[in-house]
């Protein structure tokens, strides 16, 4: 913990296992999901699984950009 009273963003238990960093002008981006150690062909296979599956959160993502794209 900090002296202000905050603490940072690491998980108690696992530190920074599955949290991932990334900078975009000003904003900072932190992502805490063990999904971003996955290889680029894991990543790839979760997605078709879960499609496979009818993930309705992918299918809305996939409407969405498609609609994007139509326009």
């Amino acid at each position: 913990m900090y002296e202000n009273g905050t603490s940072s963003h690491k998980h108690q238990l696992r530190g920074d296992v599955g949290m991932k960093e990334l900078q975009i002008g000003n904003t900072k981006i932190v992502i805490h999901s063990d999904f971003v150690n996955l290889s680029d062909s894991e990543k790839k296979q979760w997605f078709e699984t879960e499609m496979k599956k009818g993930n309705r959160v992918l299918k809305d993502i996939e409407h969405a950009v498609n609609a994007c794209y139509l326009d």
